[in-house]
C-alpha cells in the first residue's frame, strides 16, 4: 500500500490540532465512488461539466480564505485530490507582518510543512473551527453540491449529492513527504487502474 495514500480507516490524527498552521493531503470522494467527474483515457483525465464546477469552486475557496494556500490538486473521475496549506489566520504575526504576501510559494510550503502535535484543540464532528481543515472542505464541498445542482436545474436534472459525508487526510509532516505527494496526485491519472479510490 502506498504510504502517501491517505488511511481511511483513521479519519483524523488524534491529539491533531486541524486549525493549526501546516499542509495537509485530502482526498473527496463521490457519492457511492460513482465516476461523476469525468473519465481516464490514454492515462489523462478528461473532465466533464461537473469536474470544472470542482476546480472553480476550490481556486475560488483559495482565494476567499486569507490563511489557505492551495498546492497540487486534481479531479479525477469519482474523487479529489488536494494538497492544503494552512498558514497563520489573518490578525496574527504573520499576516500583520506582510510576510505571507512577500513569501513564494515554496517558501510558504516550506513553512506550512513545519508540523507539530499539540495535546489538545481541533475540530469534533459535533464542533467544527472556522478555519480548520473540517471547516474548509465542508465548504467547498457545499459550494460544489449548490453549483452542480444549480446547473442541474437549468438542464431540467433532478438534484443528485455529489460527495460522500466523510473525507480522507494525511498530515504532511515533511518536504520528503510533500513532494512525493505532490508526484503522487500529479502521477494518478497514470495510476488509475491501480486507485484504491477507483
Amino acid at each position: 500500500m502506498d504510504i502517501f495514500k491517505p488511511n481511511r480507516h483513521s479519519a483524523r490524527f488524534r491529539g491533531y490540532d486541524y486549525a493549526q498552521h501546516g499542509a495537509y493531503f485530502i482526498t473527496v470522494c463521490a457519492d457511492h465512488h460513482r465516476s461523476f467527474f469525468g473519465t481516464i483515457e490514454n492515462d489523462a483525465m478528461k473532465p466533464n461539466w461537473v469536474a470544472h464546477i470542482v476546480e472553480r469552486e476550490w481556486l475560488r475557496m483559495g482565494e476567499l480564505r486569507d490563511n489557505v494556500f492551495l498546492d497540487e490538486y486534481i479531479v479525477m473521475p469519482n474523487h479529489f485530490h488536494a494538497i492544503v496549506l494552512i498558514t497563520s489566520p489573518v490578525g496574527t504575526q504573520l499576516a500583520a507582518s506582510g510576510h505571507a504576501s512577500s513569501q513564494t510559494t515554496e517558501q510558504r510550503t516550506q513553512q506550512a510543512a513545519s508540523l507539530r502535535l499539540r495535546d489538545v484543540g481541533g475540530a469534533t464532528p459535533n464542533n467544527v473551527a472556522p478555519d480548520s481543515l473540517s471547516a474548509i472542505v465542508r465548504g467547498f464541498k457545499s459550494a460544489v453540491s449548490r453549483a452542480v445542482n444549480a446547473e442541474r436545474a437549468t438542464r431540467n436534472q433532478s438534484p443528485v449529492v455529489v460527495w460522500q459525508k466523510r473525507f480522507h487526510d494525511r498530515v504532511i509532516r515533511n518536504e520528503t513527504e510533500l513532494l512525493d505527494t505532490r508526484r503522487y496526485i500529479i502521477e494518478n491519472p497514470q495510476n488509475w487502474r491501480k486507485d484504491e479510490y477507483a
